[in-house]
């Protein structure tokens, strides 16, 4: 009996004790759930505090409470939202591509639409595109209070204008030149239609992760990249070889055309010579022109005929001239 008293005794001692600091204890419980809500608000990010959901001080600019310790009631009478609107978040957007598990997509050897996401060009081609979209908050009371589900709004915005988008569009111009142009397109459509239902965000950036076409054609897409890559190396060996055979042929054609114009110099500086020359024999002595040209035709005749030979006459006819051409 005696051990079971010194046993017990302790126990029944430390439970008078916090019978007695009950009332401490529980002040010091409370005090810890009315302070649950003080918090530092840290020096890159600000606070919005939402009391039975509805934004404190909505339309104001105390609705914002920049950095430093802020007091709010415990939850569920307050709820703080702490946001940087320097911060860039990003917005996985798969819906259009193929999902984690490709083969209960194709199980059937076919594109399921509920199961593979895609989109179709203008020529009706299918791709599979997977986005990825930077933005930042622009405003914090659009953001939280305007929309419930901003995220899964901006994902629906994003879908609609990439579908909408590329059916503008041919499957050679977005997966060539003109991919650029198309998400420049999708993002101007995008941050249009999120400023119309203000969602109080700006896109940073958006960027194709993923873009390729169903895996039934992709190899015949393959030998059409091919051939888009074989006809722009060949372009692009045209365009040098004429960039170096046109200077080639320019540098000819002037060379040729500076030896015509020295040979023709120098033959009409031959022919004002002689023509000089003729000049002066006419005003000199015209007689001894007259004869001097025409023992020169008469050259020029009688080595044009060959040789003369004379030969005896027949008996009654008289003489009979014999002429044998040839030299």
């Amino acid at each position: 009996m005696r051990t079971l008293q010194q046993f017990f005794s302790p126990l029944l001692l430390l439970g008078f004790w916090l019978i007695r600091a009950l009332p401490v204890w529980v002040l010091i419980l409370i005090s810890l759930y009315l302070t649950s809500n003080v918090q530092v608000v840290p020096a890159d990010q600000r606070a919005m505090v939402f009391r039975f959901g509805a934004l404190v001080y909505q339309g104001t600019p105390q609705a914002e409470q920049g950095p430093g310790l802020m007091f709010a009631f415990p939850s569920p009478i307050d709820r703080v939202e702490l946001f940087s609107d320097k911060k860039v978040r990003t917005l996985e957007v798969q819906d259009l591509h193929i999902p984690k598990e490709p083969a209960r997509a194709f199980s059937k050897k076919t594109l399921d639409p509920e199961q593979v996401g895609y989109i179709l060009s203008a020529d009706q081609n299918l791709l599979h595109v997977r986005l990825s979209v930077q933005y930042q908050i622009s405003s914090a009371e659009e953001y939280f209070v305007n929309n419930d589900t901003p995220q899964e709004i901006m994902r629906s915005v994003v879908l609609a204008s990439t579908v909408l988008e590329a059916g503008k569009r041919s499957i050679d111009d977005i997966l060539t030149g003109g991919r650029d142009q198309w998400v420049r397109a999708i993002h101007t459509r995008s941050q249009s239609r999120m400023d119309v239902q203000k969602l109080g965000v700006k896109i940073v950036s958006l960027e194709i992760m993923d873009l390729k076409v169903p895996s039934a054609v992709r190899s015949d897409f393959q030998a059409v990249q091919s051939a888009v890559v074989d006809a722009q190396t060949l372009e692009q060996e045209a365009k040098a070889y004429r960039a170096e055979q046109i200077p080639k042929a320019k540098t000819w054609a002037n060379n040729e055309k500076n030896s015509a114009q020295s040979d023709a110099l120098q033959i009409l500086s031959n022919a004002r010579s002689e023509n000089e020359a003729f000049v002066s024999l006419i005003t000199d002595d015209p007689k001894l022109l007259k004869s001097r040209i025409y023992r020169e035709r008469l050259q020029s005749i009688f080595a044009d005929i060959g040789s003369v030979r004379f030969v005896p006459p027949p008996a009654k006819n008289g003489m009979r001239i014999t002429v044998r051409e040839g030299r």
